[in-house]
Formats: C-alpha cells, sequence, structure tokens
C-alpha cells in the first residue's frame, strides 16, 4: 500500500462512516413513515 492509497482509504472510511450515519437515519424514518402508512 502506498501512503497515497493509505491516505486516500483512511479519508474515504471516515467519509463513508459519516455517510453511513446520514443513510441509517434517512432509512429509519423512511421506514418508520412506510410502518405508520
Amino acid at each position: 500500500m502506498t501512503p497515497i492509497v493509505k491516505l486516500v482509504s483512511i479519508f474515504h472510511w471516515a467519509v463513508s462512516d459519516v455517510g453511513r450515519q446520514k443513510i441509517n437515519n434517512k432509512i429509519n424514518k423512511i421506514g418508520f413513515l412506510m410502518a405508520i402508512g
């Protein structure tokens, strides 16, 4: 693993971790609305 690839993968992991939380929140809201509707 080159240093650049390592940096990019760490950055991507951090971004995807934040994105996953936002996506999970959206999925939870959609699932909640579907359960009600």
